[in-house]
């Protein structure tokens, strides 16, 4: 199918002619991070029982940050010409956008936000494991016993 863009100018669907880094389209994102995943869960198998809204941020994070980090990386190395801006070069460091560079830093935080959430550090893993441990030990119904003890000790300190 295609559709018109500007007077007389037909564009087809899928056209990447306007697409700059990729990070805000949702077809290249998402075909990124289908791969992504299968390759996450195929080295860790732990991932398969984890949060998976919580994995679903960190893969598209991740899949963005890449995006972004190639088109600097690019546009630095002269091989993809910057967006052109009036008394900026078209390629080297100071053709990259500050937008740019603070979308590369908010999605390098989210990446490493999410992944401590899921445990892929040495130290968040371990938390994990023992929050699950203890979890399993005193169970739902230990745990409500305790806040039900919790809150009658108070009362009664009251």
């Amino acid at each position: 199918m295609t559709r018109r863009r500007g007077p007389g100018r037909p564009v087809e669907q899928g056209n990447q002619l306007a697409v700059r880094h990729g990070a805000h389209a949702s077809t290249l994102v998402s075909e990124r991070a289908e791969a992504l995943l299968s390759e996450l869960r195929q080295q860790y198998p732990w991932l398969e029982g984890v949060d998976a809204p919580a994995l679903d941020v960190l893969v598209a994070a991740k899949c963005r940050h890449d995006l972004l980090a190639d088109y600097i990386s690019d546009v630095i190395d002269g091989t993809r010409p910057a967006y052109p801006r009036k008394g900026f070069p078209g390629t080297g460091v100071e053709a990259v956008p500050d937008r740019v560079w603070q979308q590369l830093s908010r999605e390098a935080r989210t990446v490493l936000d999410a992944s401590s959430k899921l445990g892929f550090t040495p130290t968040e893993r371990a938390q994990l494991l023992r929050d699950v441990g203890v979890a399993r030990h005193y169970g739902a119904d230990r745990i409500a016993a305790l806040v039900e003890r919790g809150r009658q000790v108070r009362e009664a300190g009251a």
